[in-house]
Protein backbone atom coordinates (compact mmCIF):
# COMPACT_ATOMS: atom_id res chain seq x y z
CA UNK A 1 0.00 0.00 0.00
CA UNK A 2 1.47 3.38 -0.90
CA UNK A 3 1.00 5.41 2.69
CA UNK A 4 1.67 8.77 0.04
CA UNK A 5 -1.08 8.65 -2.49
CA UNK A 6 -3.45 5.79 -0.24
CA UNK A 7 -3.14 3.60 -3.36
CA UNK A 8 -2.49 -0.07 -3.83
CA UNK A 9 0.90 -1.12 -5.31
CA UNK A 10 1.40 -3.68 -6.96
CA UNK A 11 5.00 -3.90 -5.84
CA UNK A 12 6.81 -4.20 -9.49
CA UNK A 13 9.90 -2.45 -9.62
CA UNK A 14 11.65 -0.55 -10.85
CA UNK A 15 8.66 1.26 -10.93
CA UNK A 16 4.80 -0.09 -9.62
CA UNK A 17 2.53 -0.41 -12.76
CA UNK A 18 0.14 2.21 -11.47
CA UNK A 19 2.34 4.62 -11.83
CA UNK A 20 3.34 3.78 -14.61
CA UNK A 21 -0.24 3.94 -16.15
CA UNK A 22 -1.01 7.19 -14.25
CA UNK A 23 2.60 8.84 -15.95
CA UNK A 24 3.24 9.45 -12.24
CA UNK A 25 7.25 9.73 -11.01
CA UNK A 26 7.26 6.34 -8.61
CA UNK A 27 8.38 7.43 -5.45
CA UNK A 28 8.26 3.78 -4.19
CA UNK A 29 11.65 2.81 -4.71
CA UNK A 30 13.42 6.08 -4.89
CA UNK A 31 15.74 5.75 -2.18
CA UNK A 32 17.01 2.50 -3.01
CA UNK A 33 18.74 4.27 -5.77
CA UNK A 34 21.43 5.99 -3.13
CA UNK A 35 24.72 4.81 -4.69
CA UNK A 36 24.17 6.94 -8.28
CA UNK A 37 25.00 4.57 -11.24
CA UNK A 38 27.58 5.47 -13.73
CA UNK A 39 25.58 7.72 -16.72
CA UNK A 40 25.81 4.11 -19.13
CA UNK A 41 23.67 1.94 -16.47
CA UNK A 42 21.05 4.85 -15.92
CA UNK A 43 17.53 2.91 -17.11
CA UNK A 44 14.96 5.17 -18.36
CA UNK A 45 12.37 4.82 -15.36
CA UNK A 46 9.13 5.78 -17.40
CA UNK A 47 7.04 3.91 -19.76
CA UNK A 48 7.00 5.61 -23.07
CA UNK A 49 3.93 6.54 -24.71
CA UNK A 50 4.56 8.05 -27.62
CA UNK A 51 1.67 9.84 -29.20
CA UNK A 52 4.72 11.63 -31.55
CA UNK A 53 7.53 10.00 -32.39
CA UNK A 54 10.37 12.49 -31.82
CA UNK A 55 12.97 13.01 -35.18
CA UNK A 56 15.91 13.16 -33.11
CA UNK A 57 17.99 11.04 -30.33
CA UNK A 58 17.57 12.37 -26.21
CA UNK A 59 21.00 13.86 -25.09
CA UNK A 60 23.85 11.63 -24.05
CA UNK A 61 23.43 11.17 -20.32
CA UNK A 62 26.57 12.93 -19.59
CA UNK A 63 24.68 16.17 -20.10
CA UNK A 64 22.71 15.28 -16.98
CA UNK A 65 24.06 16.18 -13.37
CA UNK A 66 21.48 14.02 -11.31
CA UNK A 67 19.17 11.46 -12.21
CA UNK A 68 16.54 13.61 -11.27
CA UNK A 69 17.26 15.62 -14.20
CA UNK A 70 17.49 12.76 -16.47
CA UNK A 71 14.33 11.08 -15.88
CA UNK A 72 12.57 14.31 -16.56
CA UNK A 73 14.19 15.09 -19.63
CA UNK A 74 12.86 11.61 -20.67
CA UNK A 75 9.01 12.78 -19.36
CA UNK A 76 9.67 15.57 -21.77
CA UNK A 77 11.25 13.90 -24.38
CA UNK A 78 8.57 10.99 -24.71
CA UNK A 79 5.83 12.28 -23.07
CA UNK A 80 5.52 15.93 -23.35
CA UNK A 81 6.49 16.56 -26.54
CA UNK A 82 3.32 14.61 -27.90
CA UNK A 83 0.94 16.54 -25.30
CA UNK A 84 2.26 19.73 -26.38
CA UNK A 85 2.57 18.39 -30.56
CA UNK A 86 -1.24 17.21 -29.83
CA UNK A 87 -2.84 16.45 -33.48
CA UNK A 88 -0.93 18.72 -35.76
CA UNK A 89 2.12 17.86 -38.02
CA UNK A 90 4.10 20.31 -36.50
CA UNK A 91 7.61 19.11 -36.11
CA UNK A 92 8.78 22.05 -33.21
CA UNK A 93 8.77 19.99 -30.16
CA UNK A 94 10.26 16.84 -31.97
CA UNK A 95 12.61 18.12 -33.96
CA UNK A 96 13.41 21.78 -33.06
CA UNK A 97 13.15 21.88 -29.48
CA UNK A 98 14.85 18.41 -28.47
CA UNK A 99 18.08 20.12 -31.07
CA UNK A 100 18.00 22.81 -29.34
CA UNK A 101 18.15 21.76 -25.92
CA UNK A 102 21.09 19.43 -26.71
CA UNK A 103 22.99 22.88 -27.59
CA UNK A 104 22.24 24.77 -25.05
CA UNK A 105 22.14 23.99 -21.30
CA UNK A 106 19.86 27.01 -20.48
CA UNK A 107 17.32 24.95 -22.77
CA UNK A 108 18.06 21.94 -21.42
CA UNK A 109 16.88 22.80 -18.00
CA UNK A 110 13.66 24.58 -19.06
CA UNK A 111 12.78 21.42 -20.63
CA UNK A 112 13.37 19.41 -17.83
CA UNK A 113 11.06 21.98 -16.08
CA UNK A 114 8.18 22.17 -18.31
CA UNK A 115 8.92 18.05 -18.13
CA UNK A 116 8.70 17.96 -15.09
CA UNK A 117 4.88 19.63 -15.11
CA UNK A 118 1.18 17.58 -15.83
CA UNK A 119 -0.22 19.01 -19.00
CA UNK A 120 -3.05 16.70 -18.39
CA UNK A 121 -3.77 18.18 -15.10
CA UNK A 122 -3.94 21.13 -16.82
CA UNK A 123 -6.00 20.30 -19.78
CA UNK A 124 -9.04 19.60 -17.26
CA UNK A 125 -8.39 22.03 -14.70
CA UNK A 126 -7.66 20.11 -11.52
CA UNK A 127 -4.84 20.41 -9.27
CA UNK A 128 -3.55 17.82 -7.37
CA UNK A 129 -3.21 17.56 -3.34
CA UNK A 130 -0.24 14.83 -3.88
CA UNK A 131 2.76 15.26 -1.80
CA UNK A 132 4.63 13.92 -4.33
CA UNK A 133 3.29 16.77 -6.61
CA UNK A 134 4.50 18.78 -4.22
CA UNK A 135 8.02 17.70 -4.59
CA UNK A 136 8.03 17.34 -8.16
CA UNK A 137 6.72 21.07 -8.92
CA UNK A 138 9.24 21.80 -6.40
CA UNK A 139 12.00 20.50 -8.61
CA UNK A 140 10.79 21.99 -12.03
CA UNK A 141 10.88 25.35 -10.10
CA UNK A 142 14.52 24.85 -9.46
CA UNK A 143 15.40 24.22 -13.20
CA UNK A 144 13.39 26.41 -14.39
CA UNK A 145 15.26 29.04 -12.02
CA UNK A 146 18.61 27.29 -13.96
CA UNK A 147 17.06 28.19 -17.06
CA UNK A 148 16.19 31.47 -16.55
CA UNK A 149 20.20 32.15 -14.94
CA UNK A 150 21.79 30.40 -17.56
CA UNK A 151 19.87 32.49 -20.44
CA UNK A 152 21.26 35.59 -18.67
CA UNK A 153 24.44 34.50 -18.60
CA UNK A 154 24.27 33.70 -22.49
CA UNK A 155 22.03 37.07 -23.34
CA UNK A 156 25.34 38.76 -21.90
CA UNK A 157 27.62 37.26 -24.85
CA UNK A 158 27.34 37.37 -28.22
CA UNK A 159 27.04 33.52 -28.64
CA UNK A 160 22.76 34.36 -28.35
CA UNK A 161 21.37 33.05 -31.11
CA UNK A 162 17.89 34.18 -32.53
CA UNK A 163 16.70 30.50 -32.15
CA UNK A 164 17.80 30.07 -28.64
CA UNK A 165 15.68 33.78 -27.68
CA UNK A 166 12.61 32.23 -29.41
CA UNK A 167 12.72 28.68 -27.93
CA UNK A 168 13.36 30.40 -24.60
CA UNK A 169 9.98 32.48 -24.84
CA UNK A 170 8.20 29.38 -25.64
CA UNK A 171 9.56 26.92 -22.95
CA UNK A 172 9.14 29.98 -20.33
CA UNK A 173 5.76 30.89 -21.65
CA UNK A 174 4.81 26.93 -21.33
CA UNK A 175 6.00 26.91 -17.62
CA UNK A 176 4.35 30.08 -16.68
CA UNK A 177 0.68 29.19 -18.67
CA UNK A 178 1.07 26.18 -16.89
CA UNK A 179 1.08 27.87 -13.33
CA UNK A 180 -1.64 30.55 -15.05
CA UNK A 181 0.39 33.25 -14.98
CA UNK A 182 -0.70 34.13 -18.50
CA UNK A 183 0.15 38.05 -18.19
CA UNK A 184 3.67 36.65 -17.86
CA UNK A 185 3.38 33.69 -20.75
CA UNK A 186 2.02 36.34 -22.88
CA UNK A 187 4.86 38.80 -22.86
CA UNK A 188 7.12 35.93 -23.00
CA UNK A 189 4.97 34.96 -26.47
CA UNK A 190 5.05 39.00 -27.64
CA UNK A 191 8.63 39.40 -27.32
CA UNK A 192 8.99 36.27 -29.43
CA UNK A 193 6.68 37.69 -32.24
CA UNK A 194 8.79 40.82 -31.98
CA UNK A 195 12.16 39.61 -32.74
CA UNK A 196 10.77 37.42 -35.31
CA UNK A 197 9.66 40.64 -36.96
CA UNK A 198 12.74 42.48 -36.11
CA UNK A 199 14.88 39.30 -37.27
CA UNK A 200 12.30 39.69 -40.73
CA UNK A 201 13.39 42.48 -41.63
CA UNK A 202 16.90 41.95 -41.14
CA UNK A 203 17.03 39.16 -43.17
CA UNK A 204 15.25 40.58 -46.01
CA UNK A 205 17.99 43.46 -46.08
CA UNK A 206 20.57 40.91 -46.05
CA UNK A 207 19.91 39.37 -49.62
CA UNK A 208 20.44 36.33 -48.05
CA UNK A 209 22.98 36.85 -46.40
CA UNK A 210 21.30 35.68 -42.99
CA UNK A 211 19.58 31.98 -43.14
CA UNK A 212 15.45 31.92 -42.68
CA UNK A 213 13.91 31.44 -39.51
CA UNK A 214 12.65 27.62 -38.94
CA UNK A 215 9.09 27.32 -40.17
CA UNK A 216 7.56 25.55 -37.62
CA UNK A 217 9.18 28.25 -35.43
CA UNK A 218 7.31 30.95 -37.28
CA UNK A 219 3.97 29.09 -37.74
CA UNK A 220 4.06 28.52 -33.89
CA UNK A 221 4.29 31.91 -32.70
CA UNK A 222 1.41 32.18 -35.58
CA UNK A 223 -1.12 30.12 -33.59
CA UNK A 224 0.48 31.07 -29.75
CA UNK A 225 -0.59 34.84 -31.01
CA UNK A 226 -4.12 33.55 -32.26
CA UNK A 227 -4.10 32.25 -28.62
CA UNK A 228 -2.70 34.92 -26.85
CA UNK A 229 -5.50 37.46 -28.31
CA UNK A 230 -8.12 35.30 -27.77
CA UNK A 231 -6.92 35.19 -24.35
CA UNK A 232 -5.61 38.54 -22.56
CA UNK A 233 -4.30 40.74 -25.42
CA UNK A 234 -3.83 44.30 -24.02
CA UNK A 235 -2.16 45.83 -26.87
CA UNK A 236 -3.07 49.10 -28.41
CA UNK A 237 -5.31 49.88 -31.52
CA UNK A 238 -1.88 50.99 -33.15
CA UNK A 239 -0.31 48.45 -32.16
CA UNK A 240 -2.77 46.11 -34.00
CA UNK A 241 -2.63 48.81 -36.91
CA UNK A 242 1.16 48.07 -37.59
CA UNK A 243 0.71 44.56 -37.29
CA UNK A 244 -2.33 44.15 -40.13
CA UNK A 245 0.05 46.60 -42.68
CA UNK A 246 3.16 43.53 -41.30
CA UNK A 247 0.47 40.69 -42.23
CA UNK A 248 -0.79 42.35 -45.18
CA UNK A 249 2.60 42.26 -46.70
CA UNK A 250 4.08 38.64 -45.38
CA UNK A 251 0.67 37.10 -47.02
CA UNK A 252 1.55 34.60 -49.52
CA UNK A 253 -1.10 33.96 -52.48
CA UNK A 254 -3.44 30.74 -51.82
CA UNK A 255 -2.92 27.97 -54.20
CA UNK A 256 -5.13 26.21 -56.27
CA UNK A 257 -5.33 23.52 -53.98
CA UNK A 258 -3.04 22.52 -50.38
CA UNK A 259 -0.41 19.84 -50.86
CA UNK A 260 0.07 19.36 -47.37
CA UNK A 261 -1.55 20.39 -43.63
CA UNK A 262 1.29 22.12 -42.77
CA UNK A 263 1.28 24.73 -45.80
CA UNK A 264 -2.62 25.08 -45.11
CA UNK A 265 -2.48 25.88 -41.48
CA UNK A 266 0.09 28.73 -41.87
CA UNK A 267 -2.14 30.21 -44.52
CA UNK A 268 -5.24 29.66 -42.42
CA UNK A 269 -3.15 31.19 -39.14
CA UNK A 270 -2.15 34.47 -41.07
CA UNK A 271 -5.30 35.42 -42.51
CA UNK A 272 -6.89 34.30 -38.93
CA UNK A 273 -4.25 36.73 -37.97
CA UNK A 274 -5.08 40.02 -40.60
CA UNK A 275 -9.10 39.44 -38.89
CA UNK A 276 -7.89 39.33 -35.42
CA UNK A 277 -5.21 42.56 -35.78
CA UNK A 278 -7.81 44.35 -38.49
CA UNK A 279 -10.69 43.73 -35.52
CA UNK A 280 -8.73 45.10 -32.72
CA UNK A 281 -7.16 47.57 -34.83
CA UNK A 282 -10.96 49.30 -34.48
CA UNK A 283 -11.18 49.06 -30.66
CA UNK A 284 -11.62 51.66 -28.54
CA UNK A 285 -12.05 52.71 -24.83
CA UNK A 286 -15.98 51.41 -25.30
CA UNK A 287 -15.22 48.07 -26.35
CA UNK A 288 -12.96 47.00 -23.35
CA UNK A 289 -15.40 48.68 -20.92
CA UNK A 290 -18.30 46.95 -21.93
CA UNK A 291 -16.03 43.15 -22.25
CA UNK A 292 -18.03 42.15 -19.16
CA UNK A 293 -16.46 38.58 -19.99
CA UNK A 294 -12.55 39.65 -19.17
CA UNK A 295 -11.68 38.57 -22.62
CA UNK A 296 -10.78 41.35 -25.25
CA UNK A 297 -11.94 39.00 -27.73
CA UNK A 298 -15.27 39.28 -26.87
CA UNK A 299 -17.17 42.08 -27.36
CA UNK A 300 -15.19 43.83 -29.70
CA UNK A 301 -17.31 46.48 -31.79
CA UNK A 302 -17.81 46.42 -35.03
CA UNK A 303 -15.52 48.25 -38.25
CA UNK A 304 -16.41 51.46 -38.24
CA UNK A 305 -15.10 53.00 -41.44
CA UNK A 306 -15.52 52.45 -44.95
CA UNK A 307 -11.79 51.56 -45.08
CA UNK A 308 -11.67 49.04 -42.67
CA UNK A 309 -15.09 47.23 -43.95
CA UNK A 310 -13.20 47.00 -47.13
CA UNK A 311 -10.46 45.54 -45.61
CA UNK A 312 -13.08 42.89 -43.89
CA UNK A 313 -14.55 41.78 -47.02
CA UNK A 314 -11.37 40.74 -48.39
CA UNK A 315 -9.86 38.73 -45.23
CA UNK A 316 -13.18 37.19 -45.36
CA UNK A 317 -12.99 36.41 -49.12
CA UNK A 318 -9.01 35.24 -48.74
CA UNK A 319 -10.77 33.04 -46.01
CA UNK A 320 -13.35 31.63 -48.43
CA UNK A 321 -10.62 31.07 -51.04
CA UNK A 322 -8.48 28.84 -48.58
CA UNK A 323 -11.36 26.90 -47.98
CA UNK A 324 -11.73 26.10 -51.56
CA UNK A 325 -8.06 25.46 -51.63
CA UNK A 326 -8.21 22.86 -48.74
CA UNK A 327 -11.16 20.92 -49.42
CA UNK A 328 -9.56 18.47 -51.84
CA UNK A 329 -7.15 17.57 -49.02
CA UNK A 330 -10.23 17.60 -46.29
CA UNK A 331 -11.40 14.78 -48.69
CA UNK A 332 -8.53 12.82 -48.42
CA UNK A 333 -8.39 12.87 -45.53
CA UNK A 334 -11.98 11.48 -44.70
CA UNK A 335 -10.95 8.60 -47.11
CA UNK A 336 -9.27 5.18 -45.64
CA UNK A 337 -5.87 6.20 -47.42
CA UNK A 338 -6.31 9.91 -45.37
CA UNK A 339 -6.77 8.74 -42.27
CA UNK A 340 -3.72 10.10 -40.63
CA UNK A 341 -4.42 13.09 -41.64
CA UNK A 342 -8.29 13.44 -40.37
CA UNK A 343 -7.28 14.84 -36.85
CA UNK A 344 -5.40 17.21 -38.12
CA UNK A 345 -7.33 18.18 -40.71
CA UNK A 346 -10.60 18.34 -38.57
CA UNK A 347 -9.22 20.52 -36.12
CA UNK A 348 -8.05 22.84 -39.35
CA UNK A 349 -11.49 22.69 -40.46
CA UNK A 350 -12.77 23.91 -37.08
CA UNK A 351 -10.44 26.78 -36.88
CA UNK A 352 -11.22 27.99 -40.27
CA UNK A 353 -15.47 28.21 -39.08
CA UNK A 354 -15.10 29.83 -36.01
CA UNK A 355 -12.79 32.21 -37.70
CA UNK A 356 -14.82 33.14 -40.32
CA UNK A 357 -17.61 33.26 -37.66
CA UNK A 358 -15.88 35.96 -35.46
CA UNK A 359 -14.31 38.00 -38.38
CA UNK A 360 -17.48 38.44 -40.06
CA UNK A 361 -19.49 39.39 -36.55
CA UNK A 362 -17.19 42.77 -37.40
CA UNK A 363 -19.05 43.72 -39.98
CA UNK A 364 -21.86 46.68 -39.60
CA UNK A 365 -23.92 44.69 -41.30
CA UNK A 366 -23.72 41.41 -39.17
Amino acid sequence: MCRTRRVKCDEAKPECNRCLNYNRICSGYIHELAPKPAPQQIKILLRKRVTVEPLCRPPATKLFRTDQEYIFFQRFYYVTVGELTGVRGSELWSRVVLQATEEEPCLRHAAIAVGALDFQDLAVGERSDDPEEATRHEFAYSEYHKAIVGLRKVLATSDCTIMTKLISCILFACFEAHHRNNETAFRQLFAGIGMIEEYSKLQKGSLGRLPALDEDVVQAFALLEIQASAMGDQRSAEVHLEKLRACNEAIKPIPAEFKTLKDAEYVLYMNMLRGIHLRFSEMNVTDISSNVSGSPIIGLGTCSTRSACSQLSRILGALRQWDEAFQTLYRKAQSPQGRHLLKGATLLRLHYLSSVAWTAVGSPDA
